[in-house]
């Protein structure tokens, strides 16, 4: 889903890791029911790399946070995605046939394709300094109440 990665580290970018924690599991059941049944012959494949996949980007969410540091966390939870769909595709997509360097190649190289091209493009998005701005405008109105008088903004 593109851009995904980005909207769940927003959420806990702006609110902290229980309401991060609380999207994450609502996404992660949408995504399954949504894309159930799953088209190829490996579903646990899938539940899996949904499950792990979008969970580890809580703790990118968490430092994101903590550190009140955007890139900062959006990197760690790529790199954390990055790291579990490598895995995801060496455990459940392992080609006994094929060498275990072409296997390895194959999970780089695939996990590469979806996660890394989306983080290129989202970095990208994230250095330009407007929309920066508006993501902090949106976490201060989203944790500090405002004005009934809305024409002002």
């Amino acid at each position: 889903t593109l851009f995904s990665m980005l909207a769940l580290v927003l959420i806990g970018y702006f609110f902290g890791w229980k309401q991060m924690l609380v999207s994450t599991v609502a996404f992660i059941a949408v995504k399954i029911w949504i894309d159930w049944p799953f088209p190829n012959l490996k579903p646990d494949a899938e539940i899996a790399d949904y499950i792990f996949g979008y969970g580890v980007l809580v703790i990118g969410g968490i430092i994101a946070h903590k550190k009140d540091n955007l890139k900062l966390g959006y990197v760690v939870a790529v790199v954390l995605r990055y790291i579990e769909s490598i895995i995801n595709c060496l455990y459940f997509h392992y080609i006994a046939t094929d060498s275990v360097w072409a296997n390895i190649k194959e999970a780089f190289g695939y996990s590469a394709l979806y996660v890394i091209s989306e983080a290129v493009v989202t970095l990208v998005i994230l250095f330009i300094p407007k929309v920066i701005e508006a993501i902090e405008y949106w976490k201060y109105v989203s944790n500090n109440d405002m004005p009934i008088d809305l024409d002002t903004y």
